[in-house]
């Protein structure tokens, strides 16, 4: 996996009590927004540890199970952990948590699905978790 894959992901955390979240990089007006991408957002770091250990818990719940044996209600986990995060701000995490449960989606709807896309996702997701619990 390139680099470049993961910039669309990125986000830059400082290890403070109120961290100070930048998303410059979003370039279009996202919904309940309301303006720009560079706007500025205080998220509490404990808000900010409970996000990242959420989703680590769902990407191993995920994983243990197996991505084929995913049922509605691990879809139904992953959809309001996407609403979660993006309502904290993290816009760009949430794509990509909704592109996981997207590719889970997927299973419902065809007979012939394959895993690939819902792994590929539950691979960067945990190594964007990785990397956000280094940086922490």
């Amino acid at each position: 996996m390139a680099f470049e894959d993961l910039q669309n992901y990125m986000v830059r955390l400082r290890p403070l009590s109120h961290a100070l979240v930048f998303q410059p990089w979003v370039d279009q007006q996202l919904p309940g927004n309301g303006g720009s991408g560079a706007e500025k957002a205080h998220v509490s770091t404990s808000f900010r540890n409970d996000i990242l250990d959420d989703l680590r818990d769902q990407i191993a719940e995920t994983l243990l199970t197996g991505v084929r044996r995913a049922d509605t209600d691990s879809l139904q986990a992953w959809r309001e952990l996407a609403h979660r995060i993006e309502s904290s701000g993290f816009y760009r995490t949430a794509a990509a948590v909704r592109q996981a449960a997207d590719a889970i989606s997927a299973k419902f709807d065809k007979t012939d699905w394959e895993s690939h896309a819902a792994c590929r996702s539950m691979l960067v997701l945990s190594l964007l978790v990785t990397l956000a619990t280094d940086l922490r």
